[in-house]
């Protein structure tokens, strides 16, 4: 009899990542001087406003991000987004990286997890070799951006109602930094959070999970 696999999820935005991929990849199209670029930064960071709170609106999010890139094929945006990887893969902590190299070693299967676009996730993280990589699914028609994603979104319980679709209910290690992540914390036997806030640090103490203290 094979053994159970070992999972390790890992957030992506402030977890492994300095700073939200999204929200840079709007900047990194304002710099590329997209069309109809400035209302939607303007529009996204109202919305981002209640991240932190955990009261986020995602779908209202997501709509408004993609927006600028409707209509716009899916092997272009992609081809895109390895120009925005370039740019800002030294966001990543190297504390993560080691940590996720470290599962790898001991042959788990690694998951990133994030609330990020698909298409973002997999060009910024492909460099560290995930087995699995989990974003907002963006839907395309003749592959083409409609500007809809699918359902559940990867997502505060949205994450662990995919994991459970594609892994069953065992969660070995979990990886968060935000307080959305309650949900993908609770789900594994060792959670760890990342650069807590005061909430977040607080809910760790009281559930016992660890924290770190990542950087450059």
């Amino acid at each position: 009899m094979s053994e159970q696999p070992i999972y390790a999820a890992f957030d992506l935005d402030g977890t492994l990542f300095n700073g939200d991929c999204a929200e840079l990849w709007l900047q990194f199209l304002r710099d590329q001087n997209w069309p109809g670029i400035t209302p939607t930064i303007a529009n996204c960071q109202q919305l981002m406003t209640q991240y932190d709170s955990g009261e986020l609106d995602m779908l209202s999010y997501m709509t408004a991000w993609l927006k600028p890139l409707v209509g716009y094929s899916l092997l272009d945006v992609k081809a895109l987004a390895q120009q925005f990887y370039a740019s800002y893969v030294q966001h990543f902590y190297s504390q993560g990286i080691e940590r996720v190299k470290w599962h790898q070693q001991q042959g788990h299967t690694t998951i990133c997890i994030s609330a990020s676009p698909d298409f973002v996730v997999q060009a910024i993280t492909n460099f560290l070799g995930f087995e699995h990589i989990l974003g907002i699914e963006v839907e395309l028609d003749e592959q083409k951006i409609t500007g809809r994603v699918a359902l559940p979104l990867c997502f505060q319980q949205g994450k662990t109602q995919l994991l459970e679709q594609r892994f069953g209910s065992q969660l070995d290690y979990s990886y968060s930094d935000s307080i959305n992540d309650v949900s993908l914390l609770d789900m594994a036997q060792s959670a760890y959070v990342v650069n807590p806030n005061r909430q977040l640090q607080a809910l760790a103490t009281q559930k016992g999970w660890q924290i770190l203290h990542w950087q450059g």
